[in-house]
């Protein structure tokens, strides 16, 4: 899991709160520093435009005292400066306080305070507390529409952040409602060609990268983009966020040189407009290194992962939540260097950082969880100093300790191993609490830790684990839905792994029945045709020969019809129905399907081939 950065819209065009509007006309000197913060948060230096705010909360606090509301707008925009910094906690403070004082001094009925019940929903959905995110967003949204006309533009903005909670919940019918809402108002009051009207685009199109529809969203970046470069032009930071947009889903199609195509037009573009050490920058050529991870051009990718890390630690400060985001990345090249060691510690520092910016219970946290696991599923464990980091953030983030959830029995397989089913459980339980059962993070989860049950000897844990995922896939679906298939099959190897011929057989036969019925195509013909031929082996196993005979043949058919007959994945299953054929007694036709066989094979593997081999020896069994 490789961290890539897209542009996410929330209440105004850019990725951040929109800045509230301060009077400073009694005050030259607060104008003159209030000018300094917004140019130096504008370029991305938001450690000084925090300072410049500082002083001009100072100035106003002193003058007005605290229970003002130009004093609730500079508190607005520290809030937003602390959010890009990665200071949650004091972001959350300052809205807070901005909420506060609006309540008081202008009441609840007033556009300021829902603004600010906004902007608070913003950083609990930054802190991965989306129910409560989403609630303070709709009252929010309730306010404006009580006090505001109806075609407000504040209106699409809050419409926009309900609808980018719902996408981090996996919720996206609701989240598309909701920005639909938004592209209708903004398109009546802005028009077509309109930087906000782009925005619902982008967000729209975030909806369907996510769940997996890449063409529309394309098609949707792509209307953004040509409204962008017609307002804005080629050389603005809008128009290069598009184009990483669009590369973004590019890589998610493994479409690798397009994407880096439209990372490097993003690059040169904010390389000249915002300069090369912008947060920007560092976004797209994290993103450019992961698409070196994906080529296997891995020393490349490691020396561009840690020119980020130098970028993002000298402008965000060492424990920013995308400086953590690049110690999962620069573990991921590191893995798959096959390198565990230096992976886990990447990891490790990942996780100190998110456990201290972000909290114990975000769905950052539970990736790094995930992916720490999945180095030690693998029979890798840390150095003495890594492993310590970990177990101390273990410790500290509370939550499930064992990775036995679910069922009786004792944990298998080494301490690298105990310890991966540890974490899986530790990511799976912040994920339910965050995302819900039925989140594609979730079952990511699950799926995994049922593979660590099965190489673990915990069949029955495994199986629990996959039975859960089976039952929210037949909720979403319903049960005679592709993926189901797919989860009864996965059922069934766990029961064959572990001698279990009977209940595989019964998990198959439920599987190929639902694939028979909802697949078609080539694809779909191999897909089948395994499933046959695994339920047939299991028949074997028991003795049910005639039942193994049928589907034998059955997959013998289905590859003769998608690959032709004189295929070698056509031949491994007349091998197999002619090896039953003679368990049954009838020689002339298993010698007849076992010689057909042998000549697909040594046409097209040759007479030496163990597969060719294996045939010969079978077939002179049978003089």
């Amino acid at each position: 899991h490789t961290h890539t950065t897209t542009t996410t819209t929330t209440a105004t065009t850019t990725a951040i709160t929109a800045t509230a509007k301060v009077e400073t006309e009694d005050d030259p000197d607060a104008k003159l520093l209030l000018h300094m913060a917004i140019t130096l948060a504008d370029f991305g230096d938001h450690t000084q435009a925090l300072e410049f705010y500082q002083h001009v909360l100072s100035r106003k606090t002193a003058a007005l005292g605290e229970l003002h509301p130009h004093v609730a707008a500079v508190r607005n925009n520290m809030g937003n400066e602390c959010e890009s910094l990665g200071q949650f906690e004091r972001a959350l403070e300052h809205h807070q306080k901005a909420l506060d004082i609006r309540k008081q001094v202008l009441g609840e009925m007033h556009a300021d305070t829902g603004c600010s019940y906004g902007n608070v929903g913003d950083v609990y959905q930054s802190l991965g507390e989306y129910d409560r995110a989403l609630a303070l967003h709709c009252e929010a949204l309730a306010i404006h529409q009580a006090v505001l006309p109806p075609d407000d533009p504040q209106l699409a903005r809050d419409f926009s952040s309900v609808g980018v909670v719902y996408n981090a919940q996996g919720r996206y019918d609701k989240a598309l409602e909701a920005h639909r809402q938004a592209l209708a108002l903004r398109q009546t009051v802005f028009g077509e060609h309109h930087p906000e009207t782009a925005a619902s685009y982008i967000n729209m199109a975030n909806v369907h990268h996510h769940r997996g529809d890449h063409d529309a969203a394309l098609q949707l970046h792509a209307k953004a983009l040509a409204v962008h470069r017609a307002v804005l032009g080629e050389q603005h930071s809008t128009t290069a966020a598009s184009y990483n947009s669009i590369a973004t889903v590019y890589f998610a199609q493994e479409q690798y040189e397009d994407a880096l195509r439209y990372f490097r037009k993003a690059l040169g573009i904010v390389r000249s407009v915002l300069g090369e050490r912008h947060p920007q920058v560092a976004e797209i050529k994290n993103n450019i290194a992961n698409i070196f991870v994906v080529q296997e051009c891995l020393d490349d990718a490691l020396q561009q992962h840690h020119e980020v890390l130098q970028l993002r630690e000298a402008e965000l400060g060492p424990d920013h939540p995308s400086v953590a985001a690049t110690h999962c990345n620069l573990a991921v090249v590191h893995r798959n260097l096959e390198q565990y060691g230096p992976a886990l510690e990447h990891y490790a520092q990942a996780l100190r950082i998110q456990l201290a910016t972000l909290g114990p219970a975000h769905p950052d946290v539970a990736l790094t969880y995930h992916n720490m696991a999945n180095v030690h599923a693998l029979g890798h464990e840390a150095d003495a100093d890594a492993e310590a980091e970990a177990g101390g953030a273990l410790e500290d983030s509370g939550g499930e300790e064992s990775g036995n959830e679910g069922g009786e029995g004792g944990s298998g397989g080494d301490g690298a191993q105990q310890l991966a089913a540890e974490l899986y459980a530790k990511a799976l339980s912040i994920r339910l609490a965050a995302l819900g059962d039925s989140h594609a993070d979730t079952l990511s989860t699950r799926f995994n830790l049922a593979i660590l049950y099965n190489a673990t000897n915990q069949p029955d844990q495994a199986l629990e684990q996959l039975a859960l995922i089976r039952k929210v896939k037949e909720a979403q679906h319903g049960p005679q839905h592709p993926s189901v298939a797919e989860v009864w099959v996965h059922m069934a190897t766990v029961c064959k792994d572990h001698d279990r011929p009977a209940e595989a057989a019964a998990h198959l036969t439920r599987a190929v029945a639902i694939q028979a019925a909802t697949l078609d195509g080539a694809n779909a013909d191999a897909t089948v045709a395994s499933t046959h031929n695994e339920l047939a082996n299991m028949h074997s196993c028991l003795q049910q020969h005639e039942q193994a005979l049928e589907h034998y043949a059955q997959a013998a058919a289905i590859l003769q019809r998608a690959l032709g007959p004189q295929h070698p994945t056509t031949a491994a299953a007349l091998c197999n129905l002619g090896d039953t054929q003679a368990k049954l007694g009838d020689v002339l036709a298993a010698r007849t399907n076992i010689q057909r066989a042998i000549d697909v094979w040594t046409a097209a593997l040759g007479p030496e081939h163990p597969h060719t081999q294996w045939g010969c020896e079978r077939l002179q069994s049978l003089e």
